[in-house]
């Protein structure tokens, strides 16, 4: 997901080459030299990506005009719009990880490796993952656990993929409760 020659980061870099302005191109370099701790780090370790983002987007507070009484609108259109596209590419890559595909990394692989068969929230009802190339009617056997994300990907889109932030749940605990 995160080296470079995956999706994710390909994509990211085809954001920059739309994004030329001094904000975006600073903002898409530390998202692509960190998108590998993104993606792997502990949850511990999350608050300070994310702080470190943050003090990224600070560091901008001039260009944007922020302390004034008339703000760069521009500016802040062009940031806007080019954090909307940066999620998008996150959450996008969060569906390819959960979809039916084959790829060399997926949610499929990621929860048997978790190798968790009870979900963590309820402790009571069992979470299987279960890929099978077994055809019966045209049809692949599929099956596997929800993977909730503690931080919630709609708040923290750069999260979506990071594998510390998929907790493997029981259908009720991720949608229903």
């Amino acid at each position: 997901i995160a080296h470079k020659d995956g999706t994710l980061y390909k994509a990211l870099k085809k954001i920059k080459l739309t994004y030329t302005d001094q904000v975006s191109t600073e903002i898409l370099d530390f998202i692509l030299t960190n998108l590998e701790q993104i993606v792997s780090c502990r949850f511990e370790e999350m608050q300070t990506v994310q702080q470190n983002y943050l003090e990224k987007m600070y560091e901008f507070e001039t260009y944007f005009q922020l302390e004034t009484d008339i703000p760069n609108e521009a500016a802040l259109v062009t940031f806007y719009n080019m954090h909307k596209e940066i999620s998008r590419k996150f959450l996008a890559s969060y569906k390819r990880f959960t979809s039916r595909s084959d790829d060399e990394w997926n949610s499929y692989k990621f929860l048997r490796k978790l190798n968790q068969h009870v979900c963590p929230y309820c402790n009571a009802n069992f979470i299987h993952t279960v890929q099978s190339e077994n055809v019966l009617m045209t049809a692949g056997s599929r099956a596997l656990a929800d993977l909730d994300h503690f931080l919630p990907k709609s708040i923290f889109p750069i999260f979506a993929i990071t594998l510390a932030n998929l907790v493997p749940s029981c259908i009720y605990c991720n949608q229903r409760f």
